[in-house]
């Protein structure tokens, strides 16, 4: 099975792009592939939006009754999905 002429001039182009783009990549340094660590020094946010924070040691983990408020309840009634839960509990963007 061939390819018609502009698909195959399409996939000719697309080739060409990613082997330069590895070309680049290789050449590269470890110190341009780097990405900076900032650690951050404030204190884990809670509030109404952000109600777990993302710092397993945070007694916010460990209140039962906080995580039935946030977690558990709007997970049992159909507000949270099991995934969403689990992105809120982790201090994560839902």
């Amino acid at each position: 099975m061939s390819l018609s002429a502009d698909t195959d001039a399409m996939v000719k182009a697309i080739s060409k792009q990613f082997a330069r783009r590895l070309v680049q990549e290789a050449e590269m340094s470890d110190q341009e592939r780097w990405i900076p660590v900032i650690p951050c020094e404030n204190e884990p946010v809670h509030d109404n939006e952000h109600p777990f924070c993302d710092d397993w040691k945070c007694p916010c983990h460990f209140d039962q009754d906080y995580v039935f408020q946030y977690h558990t309840n709007p997970y049992r009634k159909g507000l949270l999905t099991w995934e969403e839960a689990g992105r809120l509990l982790y201090g994560q963007q839902i």
